[in-house]
């Protein structure tokens, strides 16, 4: 699923106009998104919420507050996956690139789209 349908419910099209580069965005029809925020500033997450209320799309979101919290959230069983992770570089105890590259290395967890 494209990156901009996940994020803003739309998909960005773009094309030539004579000289002139457009980009049209147009709206998609996405039911539910399930998000993982993974951000230890409790000021940078509310932030994100807040941005993240004005999609026009159903969500979920979790949030954890370090690197180990979101390996034990995407590797339990007992969570959904998520659609999303947006992804802090700066966290307590594991980093971000940490969390990155397990991430990636792991077969049931590598195409999970991250932001960070």
């Amino acid at each position: 699923m494209p990156l901009a349908r996940l994020l803003f419910g739309a998909e960005w099209v773009s094309g030539r106009i004579g000289s002139k580069l457009t980009t049209t965005v147009r709206s998609v029809g996405i039911e539910h998104v399930r998000l993982l925020v993974v951000e230890d500033n409790p000021i940078d997450a509310r932030a994100t919420l807040k941005a993240l209320k004005r999609l026009d799309v159903e969500y979920t979101v979790d949030v954890v507050e370090d690197g180990d919290q979101a390996i034990d959230y995407l590797t339990g069983g007992s969570n959904a996956r998520p659609d999303l992770v947006l992804l802090d570089l700066n966290l307590p105890g594991r980093d971000g690139l940490d969390v990155l590259r397990e991430v990636k290395q792991h077969v049931d967890l590598r195409r999970i789209p991250i932001v960070v």
